[in-house]
């Protein structure tokens, strides 16, 4: 219904990794048993970090195959997450 692909992980406010679809999906697929462990174990490495006023080409190249959304930060607080699919789409507009 929302269209979420990636999940932040906070703790004390601060995000430490991102909780994908992909990865969770993966693990899942491979074996039934990992979604009675603790999120810790299935998180993903943390995202790359942009202020909200750099530009969208610093945002693309911050995006990769493996890089599947980028965290938007004011300092360590945490304001938005961009994704691949959020490029495209304003890209294609």
């Amino acid at each position: 219904e929302h269209d979420i692909a990636v999940l932040p992980l906070l703790d004390s406010g601060r995000i430490v990794a991102p909780l994908n679809e992909n990865s969770l999906m993966r693990l899942v697929f491979e074996d039934p048993q990992q979604l009675e462990k603790p999120v810790a174990e299935v998180m993903a490495d943390p995202l790359p970090v942009l202020g909200p006023d750099e530009s969208v080409k610093a945002a693309i190249r911050a995006l990769s195959n493996r890089t599947p959304a980028v965290l938007v930060a004011i300092g360590d607080r945490p304001i938005g997450i961009l994704t691949r699919i959020d490029v495209i789409g304003f890209v294609s507009e």
